[in-house]
């Protein structure tokens, strides 16, 4: 079962050149989920009163166009299957009948007590995927982050208040933001990304006054972490228009 969310793209969601941010995109895809849950039964309201969470664990974004100001686009999602830890879903953007971007992401189901995911079998399991509901088991092949890559360049940014969401930590969404505001430091300008991964490691909490970015380039990409302290909450690599 696919869920479709209508969007008029007002000034707040533009950046620089009147063209959607990154981060705007970012939480329309995830409003999508999060009214796709609630709709199917387990929302946040849901998996709270089970103790639990979701977890953005992994994305991968490619875009063909940033929709401009006061178009309409809609977000198609659909589950995508589950298998051990992770559960799957898909995403695309349509401005009418023009594709605008696709997505595939990665969550886990954490457990709010000891703040670790839960693995989707037995009871969890039926609970969140009920007899009837027919998934995949298998997901399509994950891009995977490079390991060991150097960053040569780093810019701290400062936390805000506004990046903490209702989980008690920085929404997933505020990492484009930030890793946005690195590049416009150090490229003296505004790049706008084609494509963009990234994969969470650890949560960025409330207490954290600031984040380090460190930006590298590997071709034909470049790559980039996420710290917050000695903490690496998120690698990832991106590409350019």
């Amino acid at each position: 079962m696919e869920y479709r969310l209508s969007f008029n793209t007002g000034y707040f969601s533009l950046g620089a050149d009147y063209t959607m941010r990154l981060s705007s995109l970012l939480r329309l895809l995830q409003e999508a989920a999060i009214l796709h849950a609630e709709k199917i039964g387990f929302g946040d309201k849901a998996m709270a009163d089970l103790g639990l969470c979701w977890v953005l664990y992994k994305l991968e974004l490619d875009v063909s166009r940033y929709p401009g100001y006061r178009e309409e686009v809609t977000v198609v999602t659909r589950l995508g299957g589950r298998k051990g830890f992770k559960a799957f879903r898909h995403f695309d953007v349509f401005c009418g009948e023009e594709h605008l971007a696709s997505a595939f992401s990665a969550w886990f189901a954490l457990d709010l007590k000891t703040r670790k995911p839960v693995h989707f079998k037995g009871s969890l399991g039926r609970q969140l995927f009920p007899d009837g509901m027919v998934l995949p088991e298998a997901a399509v092949d994950e891009w995977k982050p490079e390991k060991e890559v150097p960053c040569p360049g780093e810019i701290r940014i400062t936390t805000r208040c506004a990046d903490i969401d209702t989980n008690g930590h920085v929404n997933n969404a505020i990492y484009a933001d930030y890793l946005e505001t690195a590049l416009a430091f150090q490229e003296e300008s505004h790049p706008r990304l084609k494509s963009y991964k990234i994969q969470f490691k650890h949560e960025i909490p409330v207490t954290a006054a600031e984040v380090a970015v460190e930006i590298g380039f590997e071709k034909p990409d470049w790559i980039f972490r996420i710290s917050a302290g000695d903490t690496v909450a998120a690698c990832g690599e991106v590409s350019f228009f």
